[in-house]
């Protein structure tokens, strides 16, 4: 789902806000998306905005999905009340760029280098990060 959105209005993780995207048949809008290695797909949609922490999203459908994060998904039917609004407080994530240039730095990838010097089992450096 975050392949989805991001393809339309790319948000990092940093920013102050969040995209709303109601997907849906009949919506007039249509992006390509990746949805695995080698394979984009057209979907289509009806509405996307930006949404503010403040910001407050009725959803107003009889069923459908709701995309946390790209990963955990809620499902909901027509007995559900969805009101959804976007916090900054969430759960905290690893820096993966800043975690491999850490260990690249550190020399936790070399196997051997050109010297023919093996990798030290010391890993010391874990701590600087």
């Amino acid at each position: 789902m975050s392949a989805i959105a991001g393809s339309v209005y790319p948000v990092e993780e940093t920013d102050p806000h969040g995209l709303y995207l109601k997907m849906g048949e009949g919506g007039g809008l249509e992006t390509w998306v990746p949805m695995a290695p080698g394979m984009m797909k057209l979907i289509k949609f009806s509405e996307y905005k930006k949404i503010n922490t403040k910001d407050h999203i009725i959803i107003e459908s009889e069923e459908g999905m709701v995309a946390l994060d790209g990963e955990r998904e809620v499902p909901f039917n027509e007995k559900d009340r969805i009101r959804i609004q976007l916090s900054h407080d969430g759960p905290y994530v690893i820096d993966i760029n800043g975690s491999l240039r850490s260990a690249s730095k550190g020399g936790f990838f070399i196997e051997k280098d050109g010297n023919g010097l093996k990798k030290s089992k010391d890993y010391s450096f874990y701590n600087k990060i």
